[in-house]
């Protein structure tokens, strides 16, 4: 896991972010993209990070979350992660 300014970074060859996600314009990267959560959402957001052989999934908070794609890393603030869950590859 890399820590990129305050923030938890896992590396990925794949992410599935489930409905609660929408895209939103990256305020201050051009060169990321960046995830906020739904406020109508009544579903816990989740992201599935696929990583080469290795699955899981990361649940977050409802209220406030985002979620910043670069460099073929997810990257989050660890206080809205509620919990991860490793799947089957």
């Amino acid at each position: 896991m890399v820590t990129l300014a305050k923030l938890d970074c896992i590396p990925f060859t794949e992410y599935i972010p489930n409905k609660c996600w929408k895209q939103a314009n990256s305020d201050s990267d051009p060169t990321s993209t960046l995830w906020v959560t739904l406020p109508t959402c009544t579903e816990i957001p989740k992201v599935v990070v696929i990583n080469k052989s290795e699955v899981m999934e990361l649940f977050f908070t409802k209220l406030g979350s985002t979620i910043r794609i670069k460099d073929n890393c997810i990257c989050y603030h660890r206080s809205n992660l509620i919990g991860k869950k490793n799947l089957q590859a």
